[in-house]
């Protein structure tokens, strides 16, 4: 039984580090740098200020 104890706490040590090795690797990605700055711009781009609007056009389109 201790055998099985140490081995599950080593196992989840040793996934628990090779986790967190490889964090953060995308800040220094250019690929997913770039990906950032086109979700933000396409999320500034469809934002409308008017919630009003927007309901209304969505009960418009479910024909309500």
């Amino acid at each position: 039984m201790k055998l099985s104890v140490k081995f599950l706490f080593s196992s989840l040590l040793f996934l628990a580090y090779a986790a967190l090795s490889k964090a953060h690797i995308e800040v220094f990605d250019e690929y997913w740098q770039r990906k950032v700055a086109q979700a933000h711009n396409n999320t500034l781009k469809a934002y409308i200020p008017n919630p009003e609007f927007v309901v209304n056009q969505f009960n418009c389109a479910a024909n309500l």
